[in-house]
């Protein structure tokens, strides 16, 4: 199967694999004058695949031979040599993925800042609510404080009458 598995891949953190297009720039390009040929295709730098079924002791195996194209060869890593079982030595099939880790989407805003934003939003937010847990609100200092609150209650309600009426001698 010609050009049929890419050796290089950009894994995102959401969506399908892809191949990474600066990559494939890098290597479709003349290293001489840096002009992309022009029969050029996006594909012609994928490995060709060769399936051939092989019969063993263990039964029938499916060998997988991948071959890089000839005119890309100094781009590539030579593939280490693994022995799959006893008797056979062949190189695997190699790609070389680029992944792109993020944070889910709704930690994003939050990591934009940096580091340091993410501290010190962590530390104020941990700071509020150990604060409410041993502090009081106002309020309840108010009504457990005064022992019969309902003559200041009368004198608020007085002063916003009196403002609503806009006569400002009688507030004071």
């Amino acid at each position: 199967m010609p050009e049929a598995f890419p050796s290089y891949l950009l894994v995102p953190n959401e969506g399908a694999v892809t191949v990474p297009s600066p990559i494939v720039s890098a290597i479709q390009y003349n290293q001489d004058n840096y002009q992309r040929p022009k029969n050029a295709s996006d594909r012609d730098w994928f490995d060709t695949v060769k399936l051939s079924l092989s019969n063993s002791t263990d039964g029938n195996v499916w060998i997988t031979q991948t071959e890089h194209p000839s005119q890309y060869t100094n781009v590539y890593f030579n593939a280490s040599k693994v022995t799959y079982g006893i008797h056979r030595d062949r190189t695997y099939v190699q790609t070389i993925a680029f992944v792109d880790k993020a944070f889910p989407s709704f930690f994003a805003k939050y990591l934009q800042g940096g580091v340091i934003a993410m501290y010190i939003s962590l530390v104020i937010v941990v700071g509020r609510l150990i604060r409410a847990l041993f502090t009081h609100s106002p309020i309840e200092v108010m009504i457990t404080e005064i022992p019969n609150p309902d003559f200041l209650l009368k004198i608020c309600l007085d002063i916003y009458l009196v403002r609503e009426a806009k006569d400002f001698f009688l507030e004071q």
